[in-house]
């Protein structure tokens, strides 16, 4: 965690610090699928990566998801990126992640009901950190294919790295910021679990 990230969390109220960032990646595309984006379920996991203040990042494998499901549940808060919608969804046929529903932050659901709208994770990142992805998560998909493990685990991190940030940055603002047809707007945000 870079350094002024660090001193940003611990600005915090403490039970702000008590969360966890999850993201995945996938080993299959929706179009190879039968059902398509209706079975999500069918995408299978090539890894997942954590956040915590504890641990820092950590990896973990289809093999290992129940491992990662039990971490998660230790947490009174979970962090993700269209993580009801998809990467909830992805781990479902391995594990169930029910339990973790009611303690879950999904930042893209609480950004579509404050304006309205779905945004990528990366235009959300550009407009309020400044900075956005390495990549898109297709290619992610293709790297694991060929063997380029590394790269897709470095993809993935990134990804929780940002949603972290996003966290932080909503809640100590109040705010995120998102590009609009007529410049940078601000949309508030509260990040309490569902």
């Amino acid at each position: 965690m870079v350094p002024e990230k660090i001193a940003e969390a611990k600005a915090l109220e403490p039970d702000h610090l008590d969360f966890i960032v999850l993201d995945l990646e996938t080993l299959r595309l929706a179009d190879e699928v039968e059902g398509g984006w209706g079975n999500i379920e069918g995408l299978g996991l090539s890894v997942a990566c954590t956040w915590d203040a504890t641990y820092g990042l950590r990896d973990w494998y289809e093999d290992q998801v129940s491992q990662l499901v039990t971490c998660l549940n230790k947490f009174p808060a979970i962090v993700g990126f269209n993580i009801l919608a998809f990467d909830y969804r992805v781990l479902d046929p391995y594990c169930s992640t029910s339990v973790l529903q009611s303690r879950t932050v999904d930042i893209l659901s609480i950004f579509k009901r404050q304006t309205g709208h779905r945004i990528k994770l990366d235009d959300l990142a550009q407009a309020t950190l400044g900075h956005g992805k390495s990549g898109v998560g297709t290619l992610a998909v293709k790297w694991w294919r060929e063997g380029r493990r590394d790269k897709v685990v470095s993809y993935c991190r990134q990804d929780v790295e940002i949603t972290r940030d996003l966290f932080l940055y909503g809640t100590s603002n109040g705010c995120l910021k998102y590009p609009s047809f007529d410049g940078i707007k601000t949309a508030q945000v509260s990040f309490a679990t569902r």
